[in-house]
């Protein structure tokens, strides 16, 4: 799935059946998440909309990290910060 996506521009990160989905622009990211949303569902997978991001955003939590495109950092949530800060 992954290689079909790629083959056609769209650039991604997967993770067992997460994704993360990028673009150079809205319009990019959002044909992105489209395509590869739809073609999921083509091969059985079910996306779980409440627990997707389905609109393009500079700033994600996946996989428990955070990822901002504009600052070009990748963190830890705020919950996280403060839960690890709580154990000190």
């Amino acid at each position: 799935m992954l290689h079909y996506l790629r083959c056609r521009g769209f650039r991604s990160v997967a993770y067992l059946d997460d994704f993360l989905c990028f673009g150079s622009t809205y319009h990019e990211c959002l044909e992105n998440i489209t395509i590869t949303v739809t073609l999921s569902e083509s091969l059985g997978f079910l996306a779980i909309k409440e627990k997707s991001v389905l609109l393009p955003s500079t700033m994600i939590v996946f996989l428990g990290l955070e990822y901002d495109s504009v600052r070009m950092t990748v963190g830890l949530p705020a919950d996280k910060r403060s839960s690890v800060l709580h154990r000190v």
